[in-house]
């Protein structure tokens, strides 16, 4: 039943539950006790806790949510479990009351409005549990299975999980190595301050200010600052790019336009799709190839600096300077193989060029 008591509740053993509001001036448990709450907690000097504490309550009306309020700090070298398998919980904390210890969603919908984890402990978000936190507030890494809504603020934490989801509830900035689960951006910008993407993102802006390298795709609206990268195939650019910076082009067929005062680098044989435009400056690695297909390269915004590869032209408009390598170029049905840019114009000038 209700327990409220201005002094310290010590749990020194067993199990302990309360299934009433809790109030107390501390809390205390013992490692290999107990304690489980079924309602909502306060308490002044907070919970000490070396063993287990379950936090249930709340309920799901059909016409809302009633969530149990956990307003407390947690510490200690205990775990701190939301709802159990037979029992969902929906909990909601308090500003600055964080849960500094191990964190088990294990059957629960959660809004932390505090922090959570210790840096060390285990921090797991089960396929029936949703945690909405802000980014900054989670203090350890998390392995996720559910489903993680994240608010602005700047993830300093890895997720990891197989089949969880992170949703963007805000403006996130995360090196990319720590999104370990596929990201829907909820309309909102994405910074990605280095390291390497290995789950899809969808959705809103994704602004890359560091050397990021994708093996992903990225199906948003992006953004290269200036003196930052990315590394993609063309297969991945799942938005148009604004680069500033320096676009590393991988093998791949580039279904988006590209634009802005930036380098894009081809790294491979990358086909641009029809009438998608390059508005870069371009180079082209040895060995690799660049294909337009009715697209442009734009003359006062671009130029091919250096070309150790091939490029070829099926329609669209070449209005660059061209340094030397082969040039590959489809005129009124002739393909033709170009060492430079004045084989170009002499061909140009012929019979054959001009043709019937």
């Amino acid at each position: 039943d209700a327990e409220t008591a201005t002094g310290t509740t010590s749990i020194n053993a067993g199990s302990f539950t309360v299934t009433d509001t809790t109030t107390q001036n501390a809390i205390s448990v013992s490692e290999g006790a107990t304690l489980t709450t079924k309602d909502k907690v306060t308490t002044t000097d907070g919970i000490a806790n070396a063993g287990t504490l379950n936090l249930l309550g709340g309920a799901d009306i059909g016409k809302g949510i009633i969530r149990a309020v956990i307003n407390s700090t947690v510490s200690g070298d205990g775990t701190t479990n939301f709802g159990t398998a037979d029992s969902k919980a929906y909990i909601q904390t308090t500003t600055d009351k964080a849960i500094a210890q191990a964190i088990n969603l294990v059957n629960a919908d959660v809004i932390a409005n505090s922090a959570l984890g210790a840096s060390g402990k285990g921090f797991n978000i089960s396929d029936t549990s949703t945690l909405t936190i802000a980014a900054n507030n989670i203090m350890a890494d998390v392995t996720n299975a559910g489903t993680l809504n994240l608010g602005s603020g700047i993830l300093t934490k890895a997720i990891t999980g197989t089949t969880g989801t992170i949703i963007t509830k805000g403006s996130v900035s995360s090196n990319a190595s720590y999104l370990g689960n596929a990201v829907t951006n909820d309309n909102y910008t994405l910074t990605l301050t280095g390291g390497t993407l290995e789950k899809a993102i969808t959705g809103g802006d994704v602004a890359i200010d560091g050397v990021v390298t994708s093996n992903a795709s990225i199906a948003s609206a992006i953004k290269i600052n200036e003196d930052k990268s990315l590394t993609i195939g063309a297969n991945n650019v799942g938005g148009d790019v604004s680069n500033s910076g320096i676009l590393n082009l991988d093998t791949g067929a580039l279904a988006q336009n590209v634009n802005g005062t930036g380098t894009t680098n081809i790294n491979g044989d990358v086909i641009v799709a029809a009438n998608k435009d390059i508005i870069n400056t371009v180079k082209i690695a040895e060995n690799s190839s660049l294909e337009l297909n009715a697209g442009l390269i734009d003359a006062t915004k671009a130029n091919i600096t250096e070309n150790l590869g091939t490029v070829i032209m099926n329609g669209g408009t070449l209005g660059v300077a061209l340094s030397d390598g082969y040039f590959e170029l489809m005129l009124i049905g002739i393909p033709k193989t170009f060492e430079d840019l004045e084989d170009i114009t002499t061909f140009i000038d012929t019979k054959e060029a001009k043709g019937s």
